[in-house]
């Protein structure tokens, strides 16, 4: 096995095109994120397994959580502060507490924002708050 160093967005999307094809329990639900990590594909391949909920984080979590609860395992993608510093409460009452098995993507972490999403999506307190709630790592 090689080690291949690539753009993390490619390498997220690799990595659910090859777990979506042995798992039938994977769905992915995007907070009008697919662009940003590159989940074109898999809408392509899976369409039906595939939730667009718009700019809608918190109940983005919150559909997550309804998912896990049924056996489904989600796959949340958005940018990492809007998840944290948006849904942070969600994150912890409706996935955390119950500890489901959903799983949060987070493009942008920290300051990685770059030059196109600007100051808007650049986060330094994503891991620090997440540090706190129980069951996430």
């Amino acid at each position: 096995m090689s080690i291949v160093y690539d753009n993390t967005r490619i390498g997220f999307r690799d990595g659910m095109m090859e777990l979506a094809a042995e798992r039938d329990d994977i769905v992915l639900v995007s907070t009008d994120s697919l662009k940003v990590v590159k989940g074109e594909p898999f809408q392509e391949r899976w369409p039906d397994r595939v939730i667009e909920l718009g700019i809608a984080e918190q109940n983005g979590v919150a559909v997550c959580a309804g998912l896990a609860s049924s056996g489904l395992i989600p796959y949340l993608c958005t940018y990492a502060g809007f998840l944290t510093m948006r849904a942070c409460e969600q994150m912890r009452t409706f996935v955390g507490y119950p500890q489901l098995k959903a799983r949060f993507i987070g493009a942008n972490g920290g300051i990685y924002g770059g030059n196109r999403e600007g100051v808007t999506h650049q986060f330094i307190e994503d891991l620090g708050i997440l540090r706190t709630i129980p069951g996430y790592t």
